[in-house]
């Protein structure tokens, strides 16, 4: 078992914080405990596919733990494709 803190104690991110999200990462399970604003980019910055997320577990729902929930759920089933 592994748990990453991606994110916590702050309502707006900044260069040192990151609103609540955890990562716990069970044999191969990834389990995202709150997203708040900013975890799809903070898993990225921390080389985790936000696609790879198994599940999301919200404990509330102010803005600070759910802000990025949509837009991960949204990533699930959208393909992009880079140009480089």
């Amino acid at each position: 078992m592994k748990l990453t803190v991606i994110g916590s104690g702050t309502m707006v991110a900044s260069k040192e914080r990151n609103p609540s999200s955890f990562l716990l990462e069970v044999g191969e399970k990834r389990i995202l405990l709150d997203c708040g604003h900013s975890t799809i980019r903070r898993l990225v910055d921390l080389g985790v596919n936000p696609q790879s997320i198994d599940i999301i577990f919200v404990s509330h729902f102010h803005c600070d733990h759910f802000g990025d929930v949509f837009n991960l759920v949204h990533s699930r089933f959208v393909e992009y494709k880079y140009q480089g």
